[in-house]
């Protein structure tokens, strides 16, 4: 006897509510272009259809359709607002928001998989951080677009400065919020 594999305990809350919550964030992003879309609203379902299969994909496990379904995601919204000869507005930065938390939430999802279970209130914590994320990005993004529209320069340059800008404040954030979580990722055993 022995040797058998004793399984861990179902902790299924820990991977259903951010699972449910990066679901819905998804199909928030996707519903906006598709709701609003004038001209190619059949490709533009299409890539809302792929984004939702693979995060959901994704979230059963295949870990690398996460950011698929993301990147997918962001490219229905990109396509609409090129197809439809619109320039980046105020939702910009709210759709980035809701992509970080979509994919944050999906792999905090998948981390809940593991034999060692998190440590407690290591759950609430990582979900605080994903939504400070978020909100702290959506809101730099909202001021920086904000200026490019009272700025008297080229619209099309400026809004593109202010797209990139956004992407840096997501990426400034997070790398921001790292330290914070990298201390919890030994405690769980991971």
């Amino acid at each position: 006897m022995g040797g058998e594999v004793i399984p861990a305990n179902r902790r299924v809350g820990s991977r259903l509510i951010p699972a449910a919550v990066s679901l819905a964030a998804l199909v928030g992003v996707v519903a906006y272009p598709l709701a609003e879309a004038h001209r190619a609203r059949v490709w533009i379902g299409v890539l809302a259809a792929a984004a939702i299969l693979l995060l959901a994909v994704g979230l059963a496990g295949e870990a690398s359709a996460v950011a698929l379904g993301v990147a997918a995601a962001g490219t229905g919204y990109v396509a609409w607002l090129a197809l439809d000869g619109r320039p980046p507005d105020g939702a910009a930065p709210l759709v980035a928001a809701g992509l970080v938390l979509s994919a944050e939430l999906a792999y905090r999802s998948l981390d809940a998989v593991g034999p060692v279970p998190p440590a407690e209130g290591e759950n609430g914590r990582r979900a605080v951080t994903a939504l400070a994320v978020a909100v702290s990005g959506g809101i730099v993004g909202l001021v920086l677009l904000g200026v490019a529209d009272l700025a008297p320069a080229s619209g099309t340059l400026l809004g593109a400065l202010a797209v990139a800008a956004t992407v840096g404040a997501f990426v400034v954030v997070a790398f921001r919020a790292a330290p914070l979580d990298s201390g919890r990722d030994r405690d769980s055993g991971r």
